[in-house]
């Protein structure tokens, strides 16, 4: 048996995964004994009057031997400073005291196999600048100090304040709980609940990552469901495969279907503004729109948007809006087929490229956007569902929707009222490069009016491969990790330095299960969800499961 004869101030646990992995058996046994508040500040201050004075007849014995120049032993002074550590401890950080006992007993075959582990771990100890000493003529008092008797039987404890016997001991889990949160699922290794309060966080914006079956859908609507029913937020699903739908009409929502074969429709021009919220900049905002619409136009034939088709932008657009701003944002918005003809009367080719390139939006196929909103955009859960809006429509689509939402997230705000933005596939954006720098425009102005977007993927490469995606994903303050391929776990691994377990964690094929990231902490944690449970049943998209049979297709609006 050794004991820990001498540390550092400041230990970490590497103290024990250190001296354990030598792989070889072993009892490592830290004993602690508190001491009561108003004993512990005599305590430190006797052990450091008995250093001062082994100080000061140290000095006494170099004088009397002639050396006047002589500097106190290292060692010495080291005990002087963790005790005077200690001391500003309980009195400024009030802090508790303990006197703290650690021993390692090791076992082996044969004395000399003994005495090379002894080694083994003194050299440990050291490269931590810790010293282990065997205990001379006392191995079976330490002995029975290593096993769990609950007391030390030798005299070789030490002075840790709270923050120092924490650093010790091995027991180190990290726990994601936050008041008021929804649940996420439970801790795999600690088995308690996993909680998260997007308002108590810096950013509630979150990714959610998984491969074809790994939970993801699942994952989403069990959020949305639990944000649903506290009753205190907004919903909106963006919804590009029809995932969405017979949650939303269980909840009571509204589906919206945008496609050329359908009724739905919507105005992207809409403004919904206060005149006396000097906080935002509507017509700006709209013009922002407006050009990132332009310019995915343009990118079909490799055009971009210059200065001159601003110009004539932002002239157009302030005209358009004069007579709304002038009634307060009580008259009617523009439609788009309004700003189509606005182009067509302007002298510059640039305007006449432009009103040529909308055409096809305003009066052409796909004419869906150039009518006026005949759909209920107030409820307090909507699915959009964009499965019907066709490959040529998606980058439009996708970016008349977010601005849609957005109008309404503005309304929210002034209301003080919550927006949760659930986008399923997100990487359909990344794919267009001027949607992706609306939508991250987007990312950044939500936070700052009451809204959270929960973007998710089963395309884990691609949305690494994307320099604006990535971005996205190292900016994120949440994000669930489900199962990976193992090319993306490597990706994955390097980006946010997992360790081997919590890489295993990604490999599990068990549905629902991986890790959560909040922040720099980082859990792994299981959803085993009752499949008994009506709520299963809602939320499931496993063919097995029936999903999908319920759908009403006529979307009661």
């Amino acid at each position: 048996t050794l004991f820990l004869n001498a540390y550092p101030i400041y230990l970490n646990d590497r103290i024990v995964s250190d001296v354990a992995s030598i792989g070889k058996p072993m009892i490592f046994t830290i004993d602690f004994l508190p001491i009561p508040s108003a004993e512990a500040m005599a305590e430190a201050e006797s052990r450091s009057m008995a250093i001062d004075t082994k100080i000061v007849n140290y000095t006494l014995h170099q004088q009397r031997n002639g050396n006047y120049s002589g500097s106190v032993p290292y060692k010495l002074m080291q005990r002087a400073a963790g005790v005077q550590e200690v001391m500003e401890a309980i009195q400024e950080r009030d802090q508790n005291l303990y006197l703290v006992t650690v021993t390692v007993a090791h076992f082996a075959d044969t004395r000399e196999e003994l005495e090379n582990d002894a080694e083994s771990i003194m050299s440990k100890g050291k490269s931590i600048s810790c010293q282990f000493l065997p205990l001379l003529a006392q191995q079976y008092e330490g002995l029975n100090t290593a096993l769990p008797f609950g007391r030390p039987f030798i005299q070789a404890d030490r002075l840790l304040t709270t923050q120092a016997l924490a650093g010790i001991c091995p027991f180190a889990a990290q726990e994601i709980y936050y008041p008021g949160g929804s649940w996420f699922g439970i801790n795999a290794k600690t088995k308690r609940l996993i909680t998260i309060n997007r308002d108590m966080l810096m950013s509630g914006n979150s990714l959610v990552l998984a491969t074809t079956g790994g939970g993801k859908s699942f994952h989403i609507k069990e959020d949305a469901l639990q944000v649903a029913l506290k009753g205190e937020a907004d919903i909106f699903f963006v919804d590009p495969e029809c995932e969405y739908v017979v949650a939303t009409q269980r909840l009571g929502g509204t589906v919206i279907s945008l496609s050329p074969s359908t009724p739905h429709r919507i105005n992207p021009l809409e403004i919904n503004a206060d005149p006396d919220d000097r906080s935002s900049e509507p017509l700006k905002e709209k013009l922002e729109f407006i050009m990132s619409f332009c310019r995915i136009l343009l990118m079909e034939d490799g055009n971009v948007l210059d200065g001159k088709m601003k110009s004539l932008l932002d002239r157009c657009v302030r005209k358009l809006y004069a007579p709304v701003v002038a009634s307060g944002y009580t008259k009617s918005s523009p439609l788009l087929g309004d700003l189509y003809r606005m182009l067509k009367e302007q002298d510059a080719p640039e305007a006449q490229e432009l009103a040529l390139r909308m055409e096809i939006y305003t009066s052409g196929s796909y004419d869906m956007f150039a009518q006026p909103t005949n759909v209920d955009t107030q409820a307090h859960i909507i699915d959009y569902d964009l499965s019907k809006l066709g490959e040529g429509m998606n980058a439009v689509g996708m970016l008349i929707v977010l601005e849609s939402i957005y109008s309404r997230l503005m309304d929210n705000w002034r209301k003080k009222r919550h927006t949760y933005i659930y986008i399923d596939e997100i990487m359909t954006i990344f794919r267009n490069p001027y949607a992706a720098q609306y939508f991250a425009s987007l990312w950044q102005r939500i936070r700052k009016r009451g809204g959270y977007i929960i973007g998710a993927t089963q395309n884990t490469t691609e949305i690494l491969n994307s320099p604006e995606a990535r971005k996205l994903l190292e900016n994120s303050y949440i994000i669930t990790m489900l199962y990976q391929s193992a090319p993306d776990r490597d990706v994955l691994a390097e980006m946010f330095s997992l360790s081997e377990a919590q890489k295993q964690a990604l490999a599990k094929e068990q549905y629902g299960t991986g890790l959560i990231k909040v922040g720099s902490t980082i859990v792994p944690f299981e959803n085993d969800f009752p499949t008994d449970n009506p709520l299963y049943q809602l939320m499931s998209t496993k063919p097995s499961d029936g999903w999908g049979q319920e759908v009403n297709e006529h979307y009661d609006v």
